[in-house]
């Protein structure tokens, strides 16, 4: 199951076409996609989205490929 999150305070901050997505992986198996202008920026969002989930951050890998993500925020 994949999770897909934006945060508004980060979106608020930078246009979006200056995201960029990421696979955040969970201790668990679970994972989630996250949106998020830089990598730091990602791993700050990833490690609170999993301390929210009640679980460990494994990987915040950034996704290329657009097809990956099927959620579309419309």
């Amino acid at each position: 199951m994949s999770i897909f999150i934006t945060h508004d305070s980060q979106s608020a901050m930078h246009k979006d076409a200056d995201m960029n997505h990421y696979l955040c992986t969970l201790e668990s198996g679970r994972d989630f996609v996250i949106k998020a202008p830089s990598h730091y920026d990602a791993a700050y969002i990833a490690d609170d989205e999993s301390k929210l989930m009640d679980d460990y951050l494994v990987d915040v890998i950034p996704i290329d490929d657009t097809d990956y993500v099927v959620f579309t925020d419309d």
